[in-house]
């Protein structure tokens, strides 16, 4: 799999990327000291939604 997304991301100046297990791509950044910001912008973004609990 690197030999096909590693060259489109250097092409893109793309350092490191989050992506989703469904293989989305959640956000990307052009320098690795970005990337403890794409970090927290993905855990701002997550939210929990409480399981309902059965009667």
């Amino acid at each position: 799999m690197d030999d096909a997304y590693l060259p489109h991301l250097a092409d893109a100046g793309v350092a490191a990327v989050i992506v989703r297990p469904d293989f989305y791509v959640y956000g990307g950044v052009p320098d690795l000291a970005d990337l403890p910001r794409l970090v927290a912008d993905l855990c701002s973004d997550l939210t929990l939604v409480p399981v309902p609990t059965l009667t």
